[in-house]
């Protein structure tokens, strides 16, 4: 049925009509709760009562409400008018990539073609797109350009109309098992989707999985970059001969300037047989990635020709697929004359994860490596890859695997940390031992000696400690010099034939890290003067360094434990800071380096009390910390992204409007709202200055220095509801601390230390101003603790079993926090003059990766939580691995 404008559909009314497909009509419409434009589809006239017409719509309903990524047009609510069901879904301004193709824009090369580096933008962003619907188990079977949708802020992917759910194909990579019979709206044999850009498994009927959708991806950048359909035909009779029979006219026949890497990608992912297609849309998505970066194509602005475009500058990703060969090739030249000539030079190739590594380890062999993946929402586990096999292998029994893999000295078995214990893994088969409990569930090095000796280091930071492999309980050997303010003892590692070890050794009021020598026989301390806290030892004798953002080399004696000559850069080491820090290993002739960011693109996304999500905020990014606005109509974002570090992002949330509250010259984080709205406070770093504390009025202005720390450093937590303190975090020479600070107009801040526990961190003053809320390390794990305001009275702990992240509900009856398995856990809070909770409960599950110190969910005035979603990976699913790089560096 046609509706007629100020048609009122629940809470929304009707606009005006926008478009109509085979299924449904969709409607311009205001929503009236919330004051914003949003479109409406229904199913059109006639069709509600055919079959199947429904289960289409639902299922529409169902796949988008599954995904959550800044290139799917996200699905706001359902309903039903008048037995006629309604899908409400995000307003999109913009054009089809259909109507794009059909006025083209480039006024050289083929008519009707995009210029080349739009071509690889959209596939990009596009491809993202399906390989996130692909990675939650949603195969959308009808893309094509008029379902591309080109907006402002990107792609967007419309009509999951008949799209397949749980229908992925199973992959070494992604971890989907199949599950999909035969569809039931299609068991007749109809053809469901559009013939143009079907794949020749669908049109004869056969079960459409993502290869399928890779097919349809591949038909569109074919088209886009061309002007010309790869299966040209009068009739639909010819279109379906062409794409079961023939095969399509090269690219670079009919362009000759594109890139002949998108020719050969282009034509592997349209063979006819979808088992010699390209499997992965993910795979598809990195390859696009990388020729976006290495091929300097700018998308020309419309009207001006290609040639206009400014050159691109190399960006830190394209130098990284070459800049460790050219290290090494540098080392090579900078040798001692009395060195024997190289043998062959070292060759690199990639280990595609699939999701995020959190951690790798090359076996001493060189043979293999092994590496820990972390997946969004499920268990991270650790793979096996032979290097003389294409495809990685899962080790059953590891879920849950954590940072600090490490191999015994033979290759024959891998030791890692799950759920608090140590444990032992025969590569060969056969399930994990159980070696002692560990600290944490996260190791921050080990090493296995020839004897059956292991050493580990663990977070929370600590010394070092040694086990025998075979079982046992775990004692330290080495001991923290805490009156200089030694912090840590990480990442220890055996010397060849010796039972000495080196490790890391942290200072944190100085903010200095070195590699020191420690051994199982006694006391032996001796620190090197290397400036890293991360490094690897290879045989005969270099160590691998992470310094400063970048992997190096230095030769080094074993015996003498001297450095010889400078360390030579061996190509950048970029990662999240909050995430899950460099990963390298060395062994045999082998060396491994995690390429790029290991984390997540988040997505600000709304959940009620049972977890069930209700819309987006913003677009997805790397998110590492946010702030509500107290009345809930602002956010207030730093992000991980290096372009916005000198600036805290603020998000007008109902006009959809982002401004920048900049900083030239400093790093900005954790940003906090003044209780009336009109300041951010944040912690700043960078130049002669140290740490520093400001306010920044939040539409503009001179910023307030608040604090000036010249060493350690400070976190800003919150603004007390009586805006006369902030509560902050310290790092300096007696550890970590809890302050408060008393603002006092003009004059400068007083700061008073009230707590010195281990790590207390995510300060929160209850809505009353009476309480504090804050999460400290006890018993080796972090608990929520409240202490009144002033903090000289008792102290509370309100956690059970673990929790980090305490936040008010803005009545101040109930306290939330994050459970070590991140769920979202309850405490309801009584008592006018003397503080009560209630035992926790848990609320929802939240799929998060709990990390202590950044913020990862807030509460709105409403009740609803704002948590930042991981919604795709970083580049830290990528492995550069290089072969024979210690002949380049030997004697």
């Amino acid at each position: 049925m046609a509706f007629a404008a100020a048609t009122k559909l629940g809470p929304y009314e009707i606009v005006a009509p926008l478009g109509a497909g085979g299924m449904g009509e969709v409607y311009r419409a205001l929503d009236r709760r919330l004051d914003r434009t949003v479109a409406i589809k229904v199913l059109r006239a006639g069709t509600v009562e055919e079959p199947g017409r429904r289960v289409r719509f639902e299922r529409e309903a169902r796949a988008i409400a599954a995904l959550s990524h800044p290139h799917i047009c996200a699905v706001h609510d359902v309903g039903e008018q008048d037995g006629v069901p309604f899908l409400v879904m995000e307003y999109l301004e913009g054009e089809t990539l259909e109507e794009r193709l059909t006025r083209g824009a480039l006024r050289t090369g083929p008519a009707g073609a995009l210029p080349l580096g739009e071509v690889i933008r959209i596939a990009v962003e596009l491809t993202d797109a399906v390989a996130a619907a692909h990675e939650a188990g949603v195969v959308h079977r009808d893309l094509k350009p008029a379902n591309v949708m080109l907006t402002p802020s990107g792609v967007k992917v419309l009509d999951f109309g008949i799209a397949k759910l749980r229908a992925l194909r199973a992959t070494p990579h992604d971890g989907v098992t199949e599950s999909a019979p035969s569809d039931e709206l299609t068991a007749d044999g109809a053809l469901v989707g559009t013939i143009a850009y079907m794949a020749p498994e669908q049109l004869q009927g056969r079960d459409a999985d993502a290869r399928t959708d890779i097919f349809a991806l591949a038909a569109i950048v074919h088209e886009m970059a061309t002007g010309r359909h790869p299966f040209e035909a009068d009739t639909q009779a010819g279109r379906i001969a062409a794409i079961l029979e023939h095969e399509p006219v090269s690219l670079t026949t009919l362009r000759h300037e594109a890139p002949p890497l998108l020719a050969r990608l282009v034509k592997a992912c349209l063979a006819k047989d979808p088992e010699k297609r390209l499997q992965n849309a993910r795979d598809v998505w990195h390859q696009l990635r990388w020729l976006e970066e290495s091929a300097g194509l700018e998308a020309s602005q419309e009207g001006a020709p290609s040639a206009a475009a400014p050159p691109r500058r190399p960006s830190w990703k394209a130098i990284g697929a070459v800049s460790i060969l050219v290290g090494l090739a540098s080392y090579l030249a900078m040798r001692d004359a009395t060195r024997s000539p190289p043998a062959a030079a070292p060759t690199r190739f990639q280990i595609a994860a699939g999701a995020p590594v959190v951690d790798l380890a090359v076996s001493p062999d060189g043979r293999a490596v092994a590496y820990v993946t972390a997946p969004p929402r499920t268990p991270s586990v650790i793979w096996l890859r032979s290097l003389d096999r294409a495809e990685p292998e899962l080790l059953p029994g590891t879920e849950g695997a954590s940072r600090g893999l490490f191999w015994s000295p033979d290759a024959r078995f891998l030791a890692f940390v799950s759920k608090k214990r140590l444990l032992r893994l025969a590569v060969g088969g056969g399930s994990p031992q159980d070696i002692c409990a560990s600290p944490s569930d996260t190791l921050t090095g080990g090493s296995w000696h020839a004897d059956g000796t292991i050493v580990f280091s663990a977070w929370p930071p600590g010394s070092v400690f040694q086990v025998p492999a075979s079982g046992g309980e775990a004692r330290p050997v080495t001991e923290l010099q805490s009156s200089t303010g030694e912090f840590y003892h990480n990442a220890p590692t055996f010397l060849p034939a010796t039972r000495r070890f080196l490790y890391s050794s942290g200072w944190l009021v100085e903010g200095r890290d070195d590699v020191c020598v420690g051994s199982l026989d006694g006391p032996e301390r001796r620190c090197l003067g290397v400036q890293t806290s991360r490094f690897a030892y290879a045989p005969p004798g270099v160590l691998v360094l992470a310094r400063r953002g970048e992997l190096m080399a230095q030769a080094f004696d074993p015996t003498s434990l001297a450095l010889r000559g400078e360390p030579i850069g061996l190509g950048p080491l970029v990662y999240k800071a909050s995430g899950f820090g460099p990963a390298f290993g060395v062994g045999g002739s082998v060396l491994a380096v995690r390429s790029g960011e290991a984390g997540f693109t988040e997505q600000l996304t709304w959940y009620d009390r049972q977890g069930r999500p209700s819309g987006t905020l913003g677009a997805a990014g790397p998110i590492e910390n946010f702030d509500l606005s107290p009345d809930g109509t602002r956010v207030a974002i730093a992000t991980a992204s290096p372009t916005d570090a000198d600036a805290i992002l603020i998000t007008d949330i109902a006009r959809g409007v982002t401004s920048r509250l900049e900083a030239a010259g400093r790093w900005l984080n954790d940003p906090v709202w003044s209780p009336d709205g009109r300041w951010v406070a944040l912690s700043s770093k960078g130049g002669p200055d140290g740490a520093t504390v400001v306010a920044k009025p939040a539409d503009g202005g001179p910023e307030r220095v608040i604090i000036e720390q010249r060493s350690g450093d400070v976190f800003v937590e919150d603004w007390s509801p009586d805006s006369a303190h902030l509560a902050i975090g310290l790092q300096g020479a007696t550890g970590t601390a809890g302050a408060l600070v008393t603002l006092r107009g003009d004059k400068p801040a007083e700061q008073r230390i009230f707590t010195e526990q281990e790590f207390p961190d995510e300060f929160q003053f209850s809505p009353d101003g009476r309480w504090l809320a804050y999460n400290a390390v006890e018993g080796g794990r972090p608990e929520v603790f409240v202490v009144p305001i002033p903090p000289t009275g008792p102290r509370w702990q309100v956690s059970a079993g673990g929790g980090a992240q305490p936040r008010w509900r803005r009545d101040g009856r109930e306290l939330y926090y994050l459970g070590l398995d991140a769920t979202l856990m309850a405490v309801a809070i009584g008592g006018p003059s003397r503080f009560a909770a209630a035992p926790p409960r848990p609320l929802f599950k939240t799929g998060l990766v709990v990390e202590w110190g950044y913020d990862q969910y807030e509460v709105a005035p409403d009740g609803r939580f704002l948590i930042s979603v991981a919604v795709r990976p970083h580049e830290g699913t990528i492995i550069d691995v290089v072969l024979d790089w210690q002949v380049a560096l030997r004697r």
